[in-house]
């Protein structure tokens, strides 16, 4: 059983030294890549140096006027910037003043679709009358065409204008047809 445990403990042992070194590896190879990254930054740097070097060489006070017109331009950004944000506070301010006078909006009608929809729901089922009924309906309508031709005026008779005619109902039984 211990030679188990040494074995396996062993075995660890090399692995995490094969792991090692090629942690070592990898890290011995960033480190040069930051090396050089280090070393282009610093010519670059160099080089913008010597560029800013010849162009006051050949342009005396290049580097003076740049600086001035930067400061300038700094301190213009900075003025639009507080313009605008005295604006918008403003703003805010005339929003919240006229949002509070200003009538709650009305109500918008349902559009004509929409009502007629509504009033087919509210439609109840049609009431279907038993043939009694229908009979005593068709009778009062008689009633009410013959009262009315009776107050009507004879065509024999005299008048002073004639009578428009009305039209002819369904259930006209006159014997006139």
């Amino acid at each position: 059983m211990e030679d188990d445990l040494v074995d396996t403990t062993l075995k660890r042992v090399s692995e995490l030294e094969k792991t090692n070194v090629g942690l070592v590896a990898e890290i011995k190879a960033l480190s040069e890549q930051v090396a050089e990254l280090l070393r282009v930054k610093l010519t670059e740097e160099e080089e913008e140096a010597a560029r800013i070097k010849r162009a006051e060489a050949i342009f005396p006070g290049l580097t003076k006027k740049a600086a001035a017109q930067a400061a300038e331009d700094a301190e213009r950004l900075e003025r639009q910037k507080r313009k605008l944000e005295e604006f918008a506070a403003e703003n805010k301010k005339k929003k919240a003043a006229t949002s509070a006078s200003t009538p709650k909006k009305r109500k918008r009608e349902a559009p004509k679709k929409v009502q007629i929809a509504e009033l087919l729901n509210e439609v109840t089922e049609p009431v279907i009358t038993s043939a009694s009924q229908q009979a005593g309906q068709v009778e009062e309508e008689v009633e009410e065409q013959l009262q009315s031709r009776s107050t009507k005026r004879r065509p024999s008779e005299p008048t002073s204008r004639q009578q428009p005619k009305k039209k002819k109902s369904i259930y006209d039984f006159s014997d006139s047809e």
